[in-house]
């Protein structure tokens, strides 16, 4: 669904073994002229399952002119947990995040199954302040820096926003 303008949205992925992922993926599903993204991975904070620490991020804006599959260059080893994918969004921009050849489950509060592309769910996790550019990712995150927000309520003015779903795999 459209995310709102320069919000940082988070989606946790579970990795299931250790090892060195280099890319983090989205599918623009209506493409915006002069719009761009920004994709990053966070690592999990196991005292509230919440995203803490950036491990990597990009480092200029990912074009969303078109719809199409387009990947974030990364390199981090990672070890078998939870981890959560951000992305914010130049402007108002409607996106399904891709899952390919990685794993993943919302427990933010999803109803929905395992895998697929462009999931709802019923709770959702951002921050809670407008970042100030597409790559514009904190290096650390308070709990008390996020918002869970209830399907229904909005997000600078969108409501009904979808979380998104953000893979990570190796190629």
């Amino acid at each position: 669904g459209p995310l709102a303008t320069r919000y940082c949205y988070f989606c946790p992925i579970l990795i299931p073994k250790q090892d060195t992922y280099n890319r983090l993926g989205i599918t623009i599903t209506t493409g915006a002229a002069s719009s761009e993204i920004g994709l990053a991975l966070y690592d999990n904070d196991e005292a509230n399952n919440l995203p803490k620490n950036l491990l990597a991020s990009s480092s200029s804006g990912i074009s969303t002119a078109s719809a199409a599959t387009v990947e974030q260059t990364i390199s981090v080893t990672l070890s078998a947990g939870w981890y959560h994918g951000a992305v914010l969004v130049s402007t108002s921009t409607t996106l399904a995040f891709r899952v390919e050849n990685n794993y993943w489950f919302s427990f933010y509060g999803s109803t929905q199954p395992w895998g697929g592309t462009g999931r709802g769910t019923a709770l959702q996790a951002y921050l809670t302040n407008q970042r100030s550019t597409v790559t514009d990712f904190p290096t650390s995150i308070s709990s008390s820096d996020i918002t869970i927000r209830v399907s229904g309520g909005t997000i600078g003015g969108l409501a009904n926003t979808a979380m998104p779903t953000i893979g990570i795999r190796k190629v």
